[in-house]
């Protein structure tokens, strides 16, 4: 999936307009009007999406859900993002559980066990890391809204 994928998934999935798209984006310090908000998530624009924004956007998800980072812990560094990454960040967001996780990939059409939903969370360094494919991330935010609270 290409990062515009990612976004327009994601917002159709938390039913989205312009304004909120705007507002999100915000919140992690990315200004943007509400006609390029629009190009982003309109596949006939084909306005492109960069990593950097569509970090911006899931950061700004995860402080409308859940609040600004304490100042106090030290920096996350970046990571290159990566459907593994983009699917933590959403965890992140609505605080999922494993249950909660294992229902949203069930809801969007893919069945997973516990070790295998695990194994997507860990560090790439971890021996039991499995990459995100395109289609379990798209079955993921596709089974969002089932299990999102």
């Amino acid at each position: 999936m290409t990062n515009c994928d990612v976004l327009r998934a994601i917002s159709t999935a938390m039913n989205l307009d312009d304004d909120r798209l705007v507002e999100i984006f915000a919140l992690a310090g990315h200004e943007l009007t509400a006609r390029k908000a629009a190009a982003l998530v309109d596949p006939g624009e084909g306005t492109p999406c960069s990593e950097d924004r569509l970090r911006g956007f899931l950061d700004g998800v995860i402080i409308d859900k859940r609040g600004p980072r304490d100042p106090n812990l030290p920096p996350v560094v970046p990571e290159r993002l990566t459907n593994n990454e983009i699917l933590k960040k959403l965890r992140i967001a609505w605080n999922l559980k494993e249950i909660d996780v294992l229902a949203a990939f069930a809801a969007g059409g893919q069945e997973l066990g516990k070790s295998e939903a695990s194994a997507l969370f860990r560090k790439r360094q971890n021996k039991h890391h499995r990459r995100c494919s395109d289609d379990t991330l798209a079955a993921f935010i596709r089974g969002l809204p089932v299990t999102a609270r």
